[in-house]
């Protein structure tokens, strides 16, 4: 599985438009500082999930697996929304994204998904759980 750095270009991107309009309209979509700290955070917690279990394979310091990407995008736009001060985007579809997300990675910790450097492995990164 390749690896990738996690960036607010990833974040912003699954903003929907009322989240984007409600943080642009007290000044946070630009600020790097925040959304920046958010995602060390959730790239620290995902590459921690992944070290959890021995048969699992860690890239290089900084990026996360691809087929990590969806989910931690989903945890750095919770913890985003939740840090706004406004209650946009905070809809009950978010917060089973978000459990679904700690799921996921929880199932990599215990080597449920098995996370290594070959493409062999694929790119999704075990079972597809994007139900839209």
């Amino acid at each position: 599985m390749s690896w990738v750095t996690l960036s607010s270009v990833h974040v912003l991107a699954r903003l929907t438009t009322d989240e984007r309009d409600a943080f642009e309209a007290v000044g946070e979509v630009a600020s790097t500082d925040k959304l920046g700290g958010i995602i060390a955070q959730v790239t620290a917690l995902v590459r921690s999930k992944v070290m959890s279990f021995s048969a699992n394979t860690v890239g290089a310091d900084g990026t996360i697996p691809t087929g990590a990407l969806y989910h931690a995008v989903s945890l750095c736009r919770a913890a985003l929304v939740a840090a706004q001060p406004t209650m946009e985007g905070s809809t009950d579809p978010r917060a089973e994204e978000t459990r679904q997300a700690y799921l996921y990675l929880d199932q990599v910790a215990k080597g449920e998904v098995l996370v290594t450097l070959s493409e062999a492995a694929g790119v999704c990164g075990g079972a597809e759980v994007m139900g839209f």
